[in-house]
């Protein structure tokens, strides 16, 4: 199991792909957070800020590619963030329902 976190530019986006997401079965549940983000431009001294928003969502590890093979079909050029960290202990009630609510694999 994992968690995977997609990063995207606003809430109206971060709703279509928890919608898109969830409808297809590819996640279990997700939250999502607006934060401000920070990144290096070149020269020294210079940092960009912007506004983003951090959908984070369960789901099984065998999952990772049909979700990225999804929103890369969607998005393309404007594919959002998306990377992925291991569940290493979860509630096993809780557990048994993300295997449950996502595609079987």
């Amino acid at each position: 199991m994992m968690a995977i976190h997609i990063i995207c530019t606003d809430q109206t986006e971060a709703k279509k792909i928890i919608h898109l997401l969830i409808g297809e079965r590819l996640i279990w549940n997700a939250t999502v957070m607006e934060s401000t983000g920070y990144t290096r431009k070149r020269g020294p001294g210079k940092i960009n800020e912007t506004q983003q928003v951090l959908i984070t969502a369960k789901t099984k590890s065998l999952l990772f590619q049909p979700i990225n093979h999804r929103l890369r079909e969607t998005y393309g050029d404007q594919m959002p963030v998306l990377y992925a960290l291991p569940i290493v202990y979860m509630d096993p009630e809780q557990a048994d329902q993300l295997l449950q609510r996502t595609l079987k694999t």
